[in-house]
């Protein structure tokens, strides 16, 4: 995300309108954060997930998939019938994750590193 698009998004540090930035709670503690807002493209449908987040001590126990649940039935209560995210490559692990709730490519990114 660019420097412009985040103080779009957070001016004055603050979230803007339509973002939001939630925590995941287990057993009354913090265990990782979720920001979703409306995607650039101003669809209306559209909930975007522009981060989601699970403290290392906290990952394997099923938060990320609580807290990806949760964001699917906060964007039915906000009238949204869409969720979409970014995910990089090598996140395996969330990529699988994404994969089991039925999440699916829109698009692939591809790189070659040459020596």
């Amino acid at each position: 995300m660019s420097d412009a698009q985040f103080a779009e998004l957070f001016p004055d540090g603050k979230p803007a309108d339509g973002q939001y930035v939630m925590n995941v709670i287990a057993d009354e503690a913090i265990v990782g954060t979720l920001w979703m807002g409306r995607p650039f493209s101003k669809d209306g449908d559209t909930w975007f997930i522009f981060d989601i987040e699970i403290s290392k001590d906290a990952r394997g126990r099923g938060y990320g998939r609580a807290a990806m649940e949760a964001a699917e039935q906060w964007t039915r209560e906000h009238g949204g019938t869409r969720v979409a995210l970014n995910v990089f490559g090598p996140t395996l692990t969330a990529r699988s994750l994404y994969d089991s709730l039925g999440y699916e490519v829109l698009a692939t990114s591809m790189f070659k590193d040459l020596k």
